[in-house]
């Protein structure tokens, strides 16, 4: 487990540097340093300064399926679109903003910016059409069939006659 370990919560930051990086595996990501300087006390209910200063490293996965999520994080970072020469700017590096720590199942820190809130809006036609047709696709069309004709209503049989259709009574 890593030393020097940062709290799993909410942080305040501002975004200083960026630049690529690989994994050891060699998965490469764009990672977002951030100086943070205010950790969030559900206690006290207020933003506490820290006593020291910290860094958090935003990992902004590049593979097909993150691709979309990254691009999304980097706006609300404030990236100016530039890979070469990283920059950012507007609210997030004039106010911060804020960051959220976990530790994953081997103690690493993981940085990742708060879940935005839901806008409950519906999706359109489309996808509601692709997602039918995904269901139909792997769960088969329709409702699921009833049951038999003698199973509706409880145990096979016609009911008039325990003993005889071979059923036990409960009590």
């Amino acid at each position: 487990m890593p030393h020097d370990q940062t709290a799993e919560g909410s942080y305040l930051g501002h975004p200083g540097s960026a630049r690529f990086e690989e994994t050891q595996g060699g998965t490469r990501y764009f990672a977002v340093r951030f100086n943070l300087s205010y950790r969030w006390n559900a206690e006290a209910a207020e933003w506490q300064t820290l006593p020291a200063p910290r860094e958090a490293v935003l990992k902004l996965w590049l593979s097909a399926k993150a691709k979309p999520y990254t691009m999304r994080k980097l706006t609300r970072v404030g990236f100016g679109g530039d890979f070469a020469n990283p920059s950012f700017s507007g609210p997030s590096v004039e106010e911060g903003m804020q960051l959220v720590c976990t530790h994953n199942e081997a103690g690493y820190e993981e940085w990742d910016l708060p879940k935005p809130a839901s806008q409950g809006q519906a999706p359109d036609d489309g996808y509601i059409r692709q997602l039918n047709a995904e269901w139909q696709n792997e769960m088969g069309a329709g409702s699921p069939s009833p049951p038999p004709s003698g199973a509706a209503g409880g145990p096979v049989g016609d009911g008039t006659d325990a003993a005889k259709d071979g059923i036990e009574p409960p009590f």
